[in-house]
Order: C-alpha cells, then structure tokens, then sequence
C-alpha cells in the first residue's frame, strides 16, 4: 500500500448501496478503516453512537463547525452531517486508507480541502430510478412520505456524477463491490482498472457487422462520454425549487442549488434582513436543469460582509421563492 494512506469517497443517491459497500471494503481488508460521520440525526435501531454515526446535538455540532473540528459539513434531508478531522489526519499519516460514505456535498468539500492529492472518489449509481425507488422501500427505514422526499432529491444528487474520477453501477452488489475494490487497488499500487465508465474521456473503437459473414473492421472511431442517462430519469427538474443553501450557518462559502423546469429569466438576489440588497448573483437568461453556484459572502463591490442573517430570493419566470442563511464570523 502507499506510505501515506488515501481517502476513498464513495457517493451515492440513498439507497445505491454506498454504506453496505463502504462496510464489506472494511471488512475484508484491515488497511481500510471506515469515517465515522457525525450527524445530529436521531439515531435508527440498531446503531450505536461511535460506530454508525457519532451522534451529536444541533449545538455541539454548531460548536465543532466553529472550532474547524470538521473535513466537511452539509445539511442534508434536514439534518446535519460531518466528518471529524482528527482522525482522518491520524488514518494518513499513519498509512491507513480511509474510507468515506458521504453525499455529493462532503465529496466535494473533501475534494476541495488541502488533502485533495490523497483522494478517490467514486459514485455509485443504481441501474435505473424504479430500482432505486424499490431499494428504499424494501428497506423500511422510513416512512413512504421519506422515501418519495429521498426519491425527489435523489435526482439531483445523481446529476453530480460527472465531478468524481469514477462511475459504478451497482445493478449487482458483489459485482460492484468487486469493481470499487479493484479501482482502489489499481490507483494505489498503478494497475488496470475495471470500472463502468469515466466521463469526458474520448474512447476508440471500430465497427464490424455480420450479413451472412463478418465483415472488415471500420476506421478508428472516437467517442466522449459527457452524459448519462438512467432508465426512467429526465434530465430536467419536475418543477421550480430553490434549496436550502449548505452548508448552514457557514463561513466564508456556501452552495445555493436550485431547479430550473424550463429555460427561463433568473434572478438569484441575497439581502439582509433590512430589505437591502447584498448581492445579485444571477440576473439573466439560463437553460432549464438542476443548476448549482457559490457565494463566498461578499457584496457587490466585492468586500466581506458581516455576520448575521442573510436572505436570498429566486425569480424565474413566474416562480418565485424566498429561503434564510447564516454567517458566521
């Protein structure tokens, strides 16, 4: 293994099979050690405090966020989840692999932090929307009103694929595990690799056709994968949305997501709570989809703003819709 252990992120819509994945590579190899989250989340039957979750309340984990205590943070069906810092520095240096079970969310704060060069990131994808769907309501962890929320959401979260070095998907759980298992193997100790697809790569390939008998190869054809599509999946919001901004409260950046049904005129405008304007961060014509941006809490000329309670608002078309913000200084 390599002198300096590697942070594997495994991410997933719920229900794919990141965790029970993320358990059998631990499982079956001691170098592996699985991160241990921190959520505010109440706990399911079954689990125990410290080894599903490090299970904390709003405050303390507000309290952690202040004291940098976290690799990553998100907001995430209502709750909140972490990972702490400490023991990932101590699984590096120590030459241990650590493994990570996160949203899209903390894949990207980890893949943006400074421990970016140790990182592999993979995301599992289930091999069509109605298997994820039957995935989550044979688990029974949740209520039906969940599952459709989880299912709601869940699109958005696939559309991310395309930031991780690599796809899988899981229509097989031992054959996934074994295609993971073997990536990871590959990028530490320089191997082939067997995995679904990596995306805006260009592949070659020739064409050959059977009329009665074979005929000659084509010339070399190319082809970049820079989309994909699910069985039963738009590539387009059902409807309007804008989303609660993670992370929240947060200092300096934050994410604001929000749908778009159909092209249309955006304007995306923060204000403080006197009613004046901060920041117009989007004003002008988009193209429908699932849209993501970033305000680093400055205003329009570009200085820091102060902490407090911010509100940003979504105007497009007709639709329009107001959420609140945190910053903390």
């Amino acid at each position: 293994m390599s002198e300096k252990g590697v942070l594997v992120i495994l991410s997933s819509p719920s229900g794919a099979g990141k965790t029970s994945i993320a358990r059998a590579l631990v499982e079956e190899n001691k170098n592996f050690l699985f991160s241990v989250s921190a959520t505010t989340r109440k706990s399911r039957p079954g689990e125990v405090n410290g080894r599903e979750y490090h299970f904390l309340t709003v405050d303390e984990f507000r309290e952690k966020i202040n004291d940098g205590k976290f690799l990553e943070h998100a907001e995430v069906f209502g709750n909140l989840y972490g990972t702490p810092l400490e023991p990932v520095m101590e699984s590096i240096n120590d030459g241990k692999d650590l493994i990570f079970d996160v949203d899209w969310q903390g894949g990207k704060q980890i893949r943006s932090s400074s421990l970016s060069k140790f990182v592999i990131s993979i995301f599992i994808l289930p091999p069509s929307i109605k298997a994820l769907q039957e995935r989550l309501m044979k688990r029974a962890q949740d209520s039906s009103e969940t599952v459709k929320d989880r299912m709601t959401k869940s699109i958005g979260e696939i559309m991310h694929w395309k930031e991780y070095d690599y796809v899988v998907i899981n229509d097989n759980l031992d054959t996934c595990f074994a295609k993971i298992k073997n990536l990871i193997d590959a990028e530490v100790n320089n191997g082939s690799k067997d995995y679904d697809l990596e995306f805006n790569t260009e592949y070659f390939y020739r064409v050959s056709y059977n009329a009665g008998e074979w005929s000659e190869y084509s010339e070399v054809l190319a082809v970049t994968i820079e989309q994909l599509n699910l069985v039963g999946h738009s590539q387009l919001p059902g409807e309007y949305a804008l989303h609660q901004n993670y992370p929240n409260p947060f200092n300096p950046v934050t994410n604001l997501n929000y749908d778009l049904p159909e092209d249309a005129m955006v304007n995306i405008t923060i204000y403080d709570m006197m009613g004046k304007v901060v920041a117009s961060l989007v004003n002008g014509q988009q193209s429908a989809g699932f849209k993501t941006l970033q305000w680093d809490a400055t205003n329009q000329s570009g200085m820091p703003i102060s902490a407090g309670l911010y509100i940003y608002t979504i105007q497009a078309g007709e639709f329009n819709q107001t959420r609140k913000m945190i910053l903390l200084k």
